[in-house]
């Protein structure tokens, strides 16, 4: 069983659109981590997402474009039955603007959403429907 393989939901019975989390966090502050992850599960839970999985990146600075995480983020964003990613903040993904625009551009190339917890009530699309 491949990394990809084992993070795949399980068919949702309710047809709840599939989404993936992502936390970058420059200092591996757990508290702060778990803060996020749970404002993550809260909007998935209320707005009728089937959150899989999570991914979490601690200790990675703003402007790395090198990201374990985000790279597995991007290949569940390549998955049919993916709806989008959730973020708690747009800014979480960087502050910086060279690296957010790089890092959007790869969201992009997939037909996934990107749904910030701290943002409009509606889906901010990056993707092309």
């Amino acid at each position: 069983m491949t990394a990809l393989a084992a993070i795949i939901p399980e068919p949702d019975v309710d047809n709840h659109p599939v989404v993936y989390g992502y936390v970058r966090a420059e200092e591996p502050d757990e508290i702060q981590i778990g803060l996020l992850r749970n404002e993550i599960g809260q909007l998935g839970h209320g707005q009728g997402y089937h959150l899989a999985v999570i991914f979490v990146e601690p200790g990675v600075a703003d402007d790395e474009t090198a990201r374990t995480g985000f790279t597995g983020l991007l290949d569940v964003l390549e998955l049919d039955a993916t709806h989008g990613a959730v973020v708690p903040d747009l800014d979480l993904i960087s502050s910086d603007n060279y690296t957010r625009a790089y890092l959007y551009r790869l969201i992009q190339r997939t037909a996934a959403k990107l749904i910030a917890v701290y943002r409009e009530p509606d889906d901010f699309k990056v993707g092309s429907a």
